[in-house]
């Protein structure tokens, strides 16, 4: 089978079912995760990680995303906006809100079409929370790409509660010198895999979701896009 190593992006879109961790590994199958790790951070690809709050809690890879990458996600959850957040009548087609700290990879994604102002926002359809469970650990940076607004709430079950700038979107940045220069390894996690369907012609032009997308491949990319 062909290495990992020769793709410069992975891209997980609506898991059903978990990766292989450590303890396949004891019963002597192959460790996913330690796979994809080594993937990332010794051959410095990207991964893409579209999910959605039917996606089931999946202990190895939200452990992984936690734990190695700092992001998290709450299934089962939705996130609701207010209607000036919102495209449809019930609030959970979100008018994501866009990153606005200069310094981070989130806000790089998208500042070639957002600083002006006049650009087109990324509609989140369906979303869950995710969640930073650090901003920097070691070689590793968590910033948000896009959020909602103050007024958002997240719903679970019969219970909501206030969510307001709760991430729908974020990017994790490994950074390391390897032989003499830069390496980035990149991890961009959202919150809803319906994200996509606004990707098509008849729908781009309506929203940022193409734009969001073109800007993570040029970051995550080493050819023109």
């Amino acid at each position: 089978k062909q290495e990992l190593a020769t793709y410069n992006l992975v891209v997980v879109c609506d898991p059903k079912n978990d990766f292989t961790g450590v303890a396949e590994e004891k019963e002597g199958k192959v460790n996913e995760i330690a796979l994809l790790n080594s993937y990332l951070t010794s051959s410095f690809g990207n991964l893409m990680v579209f999910l959605n709050p039917e996606t089931a809690t999946l202990p190895e890879l939200l452990e992984f995303l936690s734990d190695e990458w700092g992001i998290s996600y709450k299934s089962g959850t939705l996130l609701k906006e207010n209607a000036k957040n919102t495209v449809s009548s019930d609030g959970y087609a979100i008018l994501g809100t866009y990153s606005t700290d200069k310094s981070k990879a989130g806000y790089s994604i998208h500042s070639s079409f957002s600083k002006n102002g006049t650009s087109a926002r990324a509609l989140f359809d369906y979303a869950m929370p995710l969640a930073k469970t650090f901003e920097q650990k070691g070689n590793t940076t968590v910033s948000a790409v896009a959020t909602t607004s103050e007024g958002a709430v997240e719903v679970r079950g019969t219970v909501t509660e206030k969510a307001p700038n709760t991430p729908v979107m974020l990017i994790s940045d490994y950074s390391k010198t390897y032989n003499e220069s830069n390496k980035h390894a990149y991890v961009l996690v959202s919150g809803s895999s319906y994200f996509l369907n606004y990707l098509s012609t008849n729908v781009a032009t309506q929203y940022g979701n193409t734009d969001l997308i073109k800007g993570a491949l040029k970051k995550m990319g080493n050819a023109n896009v």
